[in-house]
């Protein structure tokens, strides 16, 4: 009898552990992982200010040596949307300044800069270019 019990005891105890290791490992293949990647749809310049602002670092000085436009807390950027109809998502502090199609120049506040590149109507995020002059090309 003793025998039969601790039979059955291990095989209950090796399907209970087999059972929980099952579950562990689903629960860890379909909970995400959080990524240190980057956000794809904002340029390499303005993921790197933002880097900056969150450390507590001098954002003045590094807008300023990468010839970035920031003020009172404010970027202005470039947003390109996904085409021309789409509007400028709402809620995230945008002070529209140009439009031109679907490229809109705005002022954006640097904690948002990253949540508005999300939004799915938000194509790309950069600095505006800067014009280059046709003087002494001739």
């Amino acid at each position: 009898m003793l025998r039969k019990f601790l039979k059955y005891g291990l095989l209950i105890a090796i399907l209970a552990s087999l059972a929980i290791s099952v579950i562990i490992a689903q629960k860890s293949f379909f909970t995400p992982f959080k990524s240190s990647k980057k956000p794809e749809k904002l340029e390499a310049s303005l993921q790197k200010l933002i880097e900056v602002y969150s450390k507590g670092e001098n954002v003045e000085s590094f807008a300023e040596a990468n010839r970035i436009f920031y003020e009172e807390g404010k970027v202005r950027v470039v947003i390109e949307l996904v085409n021309e109809q789409a509007e400028v998502p709402e809620g995230y502090g945008v002070v529209i300044e140009k439009r031109y199609k679907n490229m809109v120049q705005a002022l954006v506040p640097i904690n948002n800069l990253e949540s508005l590149s999300n939004s799915p109507l938000v194509k790309f995020i950069r600095t505006p270019k800067e014009p280059i002059l046709m003087k002494n090309l001739v």
